[in-house]
């Protein structure tokens, strides 16, 4: 894992928005957007539970590195007990729109 602590004061996955898209014929898509610099990740998905989503999201952290917050967007069928607490054992804050 890369060490997050030397970037500067805006960098990369700072902030990720969550959403989801579909299904498509099928597929549903877990679209992560990065605001600075401008980065999307689309990770097509057969289910949607909490869980897919989360083993979805620790690939991407493992390919770069943890954020600092994630605000989910369109994701209704998510626990969000299960996603705060998988968050918060990351020390992720988890921003929520009300």
């Amino acid at each position: 894992r890369r060490d997050c602590t030397s970037f500067s004061q805006l960098t990369f996955l700072d902030l990720i928005h969550l959403s989801l898209a579909g299904p498509i014929g099928g597929i549903s898509y877990l679209i992560l957007f990065n605001s600075y610099p401008e980065w999307p990740e689309v990770i097509p998905m057969k289910f949607v539970t909490t869980g897919t989503v989360i083993n979805s999201l620790r690939q991407v952290f493992v390919n770069h590195c943890l954020p600092r917050a994630i605000m989910p967007r369109n994701v209704t069928k998510f626990s969000f007990t299960l996603f705060d607490d998988f968050c918060r054992d990351r020390n992720i804050s988890l921003l929520v729109s009300g």
